[in-house]
């Protein structure tokens, strides 16, 4: 179980520093084609060492994105009145709620569905695992019996000109670097649970000396 202090506080203010500098971006155009706007907002990068033994690659260091709370709907609600293109909270609220509605019952269908520059939502079975000996089997089964669940999938845009694969998308993100992340084992209630240690790579980095209160030997 991997269990992350955070301080709500601050992500509030996270939050609202967001939606306040996403409405200085600028969305471009270029031959007609949509080119997303480039937030000013950096995307926090955390490092973590490989600490496996049996690992090629223990010892070094990797880079991962700094977890978030998410945004709910109504937060996201609250991001896009926030550009000022959408001036009705509560109706962009209704819309997004139809949005969710109305994709969720079309994958249950078996539909997926593309938007625009985003990408493509499509079902695919988890299916069991032994499978059936041949087909009469199979059939008679029943296709709820092949089942395990349906997992809801996601595929970048890749059209040309709107292309959002990793590559792509890594290039309208800014980055700087947030924490050095380290897993810690504590005994909570009696249980051994996994939690998430983040410490500044600034005050990491920072000389002996100022991690001692900037004194010396007098």
């Amino acid at each position: 179980m991997y269990l992350c202090i955070v301080n709500p506080e601050k992500q509030k203010r996270e939050a609202a520093t967001r939606c306040r500098s996403s409405q200085a971006s600028n969305t471009t155009r270029k031959k007609g084609t949509r080119i997303m706007a480039r937030s000013n907002i950096p995307m926090v990068i955390n490092l973590r060492q490989n600490k496996n033994d049996d690992s090629t690659a223990y010892g070094k260091y990797f880079a991962e994105v700094d977890t978030k709370e998410p945004l709910n709907l109504k937060g996201f609600a609250k991001h896009m009145t926030g550009h000022g293109k959408i001036a009705d909270y509560q109706m962009c609220v209704l819309v997004l709620g139809q949005v969710v509605d109305c994709m969720t019952e079309l994958i249950s269908q078996g539909q997926p569905v593309k938007l625009d520059g985003l990408g493509t939502f499509y079902p695919s079975v988890d299916g069991q695992k032994l499978g059936k000996a041949n087909l009469a089997n199979a059939v008679a089964a029943g296709p709820d019996a092949m089942i395990n669940g349906i997992k809801i999938n996601f595929s970048p845009e890749n059209s040309k000109g709107e292309k959002l694969t990793s590559r792509a998308f890594k290039d309208q993100c800014i980055f700087e670097y947030g924490y050095l992340v380290e897993s810690e084992v504590r005994t909570v209630n009696g249980k051994q649970k996994r939690f998430q240690k983040k410490t500044p790579l600034t005050y990491v980095l920072a000389p002996e000396a100022d991690n001692n209160g900037g004194g010396g030997n007098g």
